[in-house]
């Protein structure tokens, strides 16, 4: 049941040390925008200076929604399960 989940933590995980060797290079970058890897690339980047204030805004936002809809589906699921 955890292992598309985990598989996803894990992709995000090997994908964020090359990103690291290289913090303002396009993988960087990219994966600072994508919520399961910006937790592990946007503080690397930030203490770097790599990552403008505009890209750890948008950071943040993007995953603070992403994890607001993992509640909603986690509603709507146990909502359409238990009726």
């Amino acid at each position: 049941m955890t292992t598309p989940i985990t598989l996803v933590i894990l992709g995000a995980l090997f994908l964020s040390f090359p990103a690291l060797d290289d913090p303002g290079g396009t993988l960087a970058r990219v994966l600072s925008l994508l919520p399961p890897s910006a937790p592990l690339v946007i503080p690397a980047r930030t203490i770097t200076g790599d990552a403008s204030v505009l890209e750890i805004n948008a950071s943040v936002r993007i995953t603070a929604v992403a994890a607001g809809l993992v509640v909603l589906a986690g509603r709507v699921y146990a909502a359409s399960v238990f009726v």
